[in-house]
């Protein structure tokens, strides 16, 4: 048929405008490969009508241009077909239509992610502590994460993190980082202060697309841990008492103090012991039920009961 052309690497082409007065037409290709043997294949061709705005389908092109079926050495190579994910027709797609006398070949349909799902956080909400003498960049103390599930091996897939607002916004509004890629959370800003900002609220936004895309809010709530940054203080400073003589086990005096630490912590906690003006070693010291008081009674027997002048020290349980 010399309406058509054959091409080296087995590509049909038509050499002049084609009408057909039959519903199509076939016509055979030869090949002869190296040995001298010969390869036919037959070719149908037909008129297909698309509906309106459904083109039919066609190869991906190029930079070369259209792809078309191509004679290899074993047979003849289709190129994969590239379609996108969730694509709406029009169905059945005809892809490709062949009557060849030899092998079956094999067709690859590629299907091409669309970011049709947005981030989902993993939990809500995040939790997480830090405490409140953390140093400023040097404590990662909480991680977030959000899933998609898009191709990961695609921006559609990538999820990117960003802090949206900080309640409360003191003493800074941005008292803490986070890292886009990981959703690790730090300490930015020092200075927390348990005693007036025990919890922090932060609104993060997880986004694929490297963080253009679709979206998702969440919350990670940090409570602040105490630090020993108040040292006990007595509500007295001075004490004038009297103690009988001969009586041990007498309580002497009860000494109230105050702490500004988080109560029941061992910052908060306080023990006592005498600095000085106790020598003979007739007094002791111990703290009360409260853990807020130190209590002062006689271990030995005071014939005669001379002044003493005491110094009595305080401190937590742990070191400031």
């Amino acid at each position: 048929d010399k309406r058509f052309d054959v091409n080296m690497d087995g590509t049909v082409t038509l050499k002049r405008p084609l009408t057909l007065h039959e519903a199509y037409e076939v016509f055979s290709v030869h090949a002869w490969d190296a040995n001298g043997k010969k390869h036919t294949v037959s070719i149908r061709v037909e008129f297909i009508e698309s509906p309106l705005n459904h083109p039919p389908l066609a190869f991906a092109r190029s930079s070369a241009g259209l792809k078309r079926a191509k004679r290899a050495k074993r047979g003849w190579v289709i190129p994969p077909f590239h379609v996108p994910e969730n694509s709406r027709g029009s169905f059945p797609m005809k892809l490709v239509q062949a009557s060849i006398a030899e092998s079956p070949m094999e067709i690859l349909i590629n299907v091409i992610d669309q970011n049709d799902n947005k981030p989902v956080f993993t939990q809500y909400p995040f939790n997480g502590h830090v405490h409140e003498a953390a140093g400023k960049g040097t404590c990662i103390f909480m991680t977030v994460t959000a899933t998609d599930a898009d191709d990961p091996e695609t921006y559609n897939g990538i999820v990117n993190y960003a802090i949206v607002s900080q309640e409360p916004p003191f003493p800074k509004s941005n008292m803490f980082d986070i890292n886009i890629l990981s959703g690790t959370i730090r300490v930015r800003e020092p200075d927390m202060d348990r005693e007036q900002w025990p919890r922090y609220t932060l609104l993060i936004v997880a986004a694929d697309m490297e963080g253009k895309g679709s979206s998702t809010t969440g919350t990670a709530v940090i409570t602040i841990t105490d630090s020993n940054d108040n040292p006990p203080q007595f509500e007295q400073t001075s004490h004038v008492v009297s103690v009988p003589e001969n009586k041990v086990g007498h309580v002497v005096a009860k000494l109230a103090v105050s702490d500004g630490d988080e109560v029941g912590s061992p910052a908060w906690s306080t023990k006592y012991r005498i600095i000085s003006g106790d020598k003979g070693g007739f007094f002791n010291v111990s703290t009360g039920p409260s853990q807020l008081e130190g209590i002062i009674t006689t271990v030995k027997v005071l014939c005669v009961a001379p002044m003493f002048a005491q110094t009595i020290g305080c401190d937590d349980d742990i070191p400031l």
